[in-house]
């Protein structure tokens, strides 16, 4: 793991755009804006911080529309969030690996370590040549 130089600045709003996921979900989408914003107003200042926040974005992005489509279960097909195989209780559980999966790339970003999520990462990286560096 290489830690990069990158200014006090750059790690701050790369945090926050991690972190944005928590109103996301309780907000019903609000943190998409947050991080729509620091990708638009910071990408050109760094390459690392625009690879973060496209990052942070494309899976608050993911999240939001599968939180989408989780409100159209009807309440009754959930079940009790008490029993192991019931709907909600996994669902709950899925909450929980989100959440844990974006404090993690804020910490990291924080300290001035690189973070990439475990299947978008590559894509991105691919797709709009953004460097890590």
């Amino acid at each position: 793991m290489r830690k990069y130089n990158h200014s006090g600045d750059e790690k701050l709003w790369a945090t926050l755009a991690h972190l944005s996921i928590v109103p996301v979900v309780t907000l019903q989408g609000l943190g998409l804006f947050v991080t729509m914003f620091i990708f638009y107003f910071k990408r050109r200042t760094s390459p690392w911080l625009a690879f973060q926040t496209l990052q942070a974005l494309t899976f608050q992005a993911i999240i939001f529309t599968l939180f989408l489509l989780l409100r159209l279960i009807p309440d009754d097909m959930l079940g009790n969030s008490n029993s192991y195989t019931s709907m909600a209780f996994w669902i709950q559980v899925g909450v929980i690996v989100v959440f844990m999966g974006a404090v993690m790339g804020a910490v990291r970003c924080a300290i001035g370590y690189n973070f990439r999520y475990p299947i978008i990462g590559n894509p991105i990286q691919r797709r709009f040549r953004v460097r890590e560096e």
